[in-house]
């Protein structure tokens, strides 16, 4: 095989799918494996012999008394030529092998975006350290140790949910920089331990672990080890060994701090067992265990159906699929076509494309905003977009090949799109809104006092100047009595100034003195009067606090109870800025109230806001509480938007309930026609608008 660069080795490997023998071919320089067919293996000797394709594969159908076509050894070829398989013999070879180096090292647009999501550090090389340890830890290869594992997690889970309350409504204690501190070192360590585990698995069956270190994902380190040389084991069993190793490490560090977290006392120990137990477990089923990733899942579901190479099958096969349903091409089918792996294919292109669009947005959070977008653009364009274009290209040399029907099947379906897109049928604005009425009074304790009258009872009908809320306070009682002393103290002595000398010299302090104390009397009786809260307007009590009676003691501030004017309400509904512009005083729509039995009737818009709201003042719709608005809490307990809306107050008919904090749901709204793609181009430029005031 003088074809083949002379440091490459060749390894008897698990059959093929239909029990033929297969073989690995290892490249030390880059520490990677390929999988040879028994044919591929006997065209290589054809191959060394040289020749042009035709007479290669009539010298290898001599050989092997079967038929063998051109195209195969050209593929072949090709195959090995772009994976820097072949010795470089002559000028031409060599320049050709330069020029792939410069393209690697080169930072094109697709390995500056690829850099950026997933980069490898390569730190240590465990492989002599691993052969040290292996032969101690015997016990842990064992199905006594995976049974054991599995054991403890059951008695965990088990003393965990008779404490589930407990365990779910506990709350961790690392919103502190150490307790952050504490759970990241805690969690690097579980990581540290399931590399540990497949480096140590790969070692016991043979395997060479070359390195270990960090890789970034979307700037985030995680650790990783480079068990490649797994390939060239025979056995598929042990290859899902090594692949199962890491998540059987972390299972029993799971299962191991579900135990500590049901023996020990609370505190930030048992928070930090917490932690680590149900972050092992979401990260091992949602990421290690994950087929559609390439991570521990997607190996150890191709050891386990015997597809080697079995995502980029899949998506040839998906691919191929596609073309000939939708476009009717006639080509041949890359293999047998099987229905799951076609299945397969398509669940792992939808992944991909969520998963584009994701990191996409995280860039556009995770970095500076303006580096941001221009990241996750980059981003977007080479992992989503390019591929859609270059996929058209190819589309569109080969027109001439598609079916006739699906033609003016594609033809209708593209301008059925650039309608949807660009025509202005967009009319409605949907929008979060809240029905409450116009006047409403909340009634707060403006001192600390005794409550000496009952409230009145919940639906009562008051009329205004009716009392809501009498208290007595004994403390402003006697504040008052010494201020109003000290007052006449004070104006005895500024009265009798001139007649004692002593006192000419404090003229001026006492007057001031009797000036603060007359305003400070004046407060006091402000406070006294307020003592009885009365009803500004003639309306309903909606809210009264539970628990209040004649003698019960308050503090200031306190709300106690709600009064509404039934007669007059309102539904104030919270629209983006992209649906503002679209509209008007007039405009009318209709108001859906979320719970279910409840009426919906027709609004109006009243008044548009000109500013963006600051604040919500409608604690319903918020995400926290159930709502569609994203907001987030402030130190002052103020409810404050993430996103530019705008107030919209429409009128409304009285409903058949009060509700004192209103009645929350959705207002639709027939605006000004929009086209989807326009509002779309317009809320992206809105957002670099924004993010470009640095």
């Amino acid at each position: 095989m003088a074809l083949l660069r002379q440091d490459l080795s060749l390894h008897p490997s698990a059959p093929a799918e239909d029990g033929s023998p297969a073989w690995v071919l290892h490249d030390p320089a880059a520490n990677r494996y390929f999988r040879l067919s028994w044919l591929q293996v006997e065209l290589l000797t054809a191959c060394g012999e040289g020749g042009e394709a035709a007479v290669i594969a009539e010298r290898a159908a001599r050989r092997l008394g079967c038929p063998v076509e051109a195209g195969q050894v050209t593929r072949l070829l090709d195959f090995l030529a772009v994976n820097d398989l072949i010795a470089a013999e002559g000028d031409a070879q060599r320049q050709r092998l330069l020029d792939r180096a410069r393209a690697v090292r080169g930072w094109g647009v697709k390995r500056l975006a690829g850099s950026m999501v997933y980069f490898r550090l390569p730190l240590v090389r465990p492989d002599a350290a691993l052969g040290r340890i292996a032969p101690r830890m015997e016990w842990w290869f064992g199905p006594a140790a995976g049974k054991a594992v599995i054991g403890l997690l059951a008695v965990g889970l088990f003393l965990v949910a008779r404490q589930w309350d407990a365990f779910t409504g506990a709350f961790p204690r690392f919103f502190t920089v150490e307790g952050a501190l504490a759970y990241a070192l805690g969690l690097m360590a579980v990581k540290a331990v399931h590399e540990f585990g497949h480096a140590i698995t790969a070692k016991h069956h043979g395997c060479r672990v070359p390195v270990a270190g960090v890789a970034l994902m979307v700037f985030w380190p995680v650790l990783y080890t480079d068990t490649t040389d797994a390939w060239r084991l025979t056995s598929r069993r042990r290859r899902m060994e090594i692949g199962l190793a890491g998540v059987k490490a972390e299972m029993a560090v799971a299962a191991l701090c579900l135990l500590a977290w049901s023996f020990l006392p609370d505190g930030p120990l048992r928070s930090l067992c917490q932690l680590l137990a149900t972050t092992n477990l979401l990260l091992t089923l949602t990421v290690n265990l994950n087929p559609l990733m390439r991570f521990d899942g997607y190996y150890v579901l191709m050891d386990w159906s015997g597809i080697d190479n079995l995502q980029p099958r899949a998506l040839g096969l998906w691919r191929w699929w596609l073309r000939r349903t939708f476009l009717g091409l006639p080509d041949r089918a890359p293999e047998a076509a099987r229905p799951l792996l076609i299945a397969y294919g398509g669940a792992v292109q939808a992944y991909r494309l969520s998963l584009t669009l994701g990191i996409s947005v995280l860039l556009y959070h995770y970095v500076f905003p303006l580096l941001g977008i221009a990241i996750g653009g980059l981003y977007l364009w080479t992992f989503l977009v390019a591929p859609l274009v270059a996929e058209a290209k190819a589309l569109n040399k080969r027109r001439a090949d598609i079916h006739p029907n699906r033609r003016a099947w594609l033809i209708a379906v593209g301008v059925a799109v650039a309608l949807g897109g660009l025509v202005p049928w967009q009319t409605t604005v949907s929008a979060p809104a809240v029905l409450k009425p116009v006047r409403l009074l909340t009634v707060y304790t403006a001192v600390e006092g005794r409550v000496t009258a009952a409230l009145p009872v919940q639906g009562t009908r008051v009329e205004a100047g009716a009392p809501l809320l009498v208290l007595d306070s004994p403390d402003l009682a006697f504040e008052r009595e010494q201020v109003g002393r000290h007052v006449e103290r004070l104006r005895w002595q500024v009265s009798v100034i001139g007649f004692r000398d002593d006192w000419l010299g404090q003229k001026s302090v006492l007057s001031s003195d009797l000036a603060a104390s007359i305003e400070r009397r004046r407060g006091l009786e402000d406070l006294a009067a307020r003592q009885v809260t009365t009803a500004p307007f003639a309306g309903v009590v909606v809210d009264v606090a539970p628990g209040i009676a004649p003698g019960s003691w308050l503090g200031a501030g306190e709300a106690v109870l709600a009064v509404a004017d039934p007669a007059v309400w309102e539904v104030v509904a919270y629209v983006r800025e992209a649906d503002v512009e679209r509209l008007s005083p007039g405009v009318a729509g209709r108001f859906l109230p979320r719970r279910g039995g409840r009426w919906a009737f027709p609004v109006t818009v009243a008044a548009i806001e000109p500013a963006a709201a600051v604040e919500l003042d409608a604690a319903a719709l918020a995400v926290q509480y159930g709502g569609d608005l994203a907001v987030r809490l402030d130190d002052s307990g103020r409810l404050r938007p993430l996103e530019a809306i705008y107030r919209v107050r429409l009128t409304a008919p009285p409903p058949p309930g009060i509700d004192a904090g209103g009645i929350a749901g959705q207002v639709v709204l027939h605006g000004r026609g929009d086209s989807p793609l326009l509002a779309v181009l317009r809320r992206v430029l809105s957002v670099i608008e924004r993010e470009a005031r640095f």
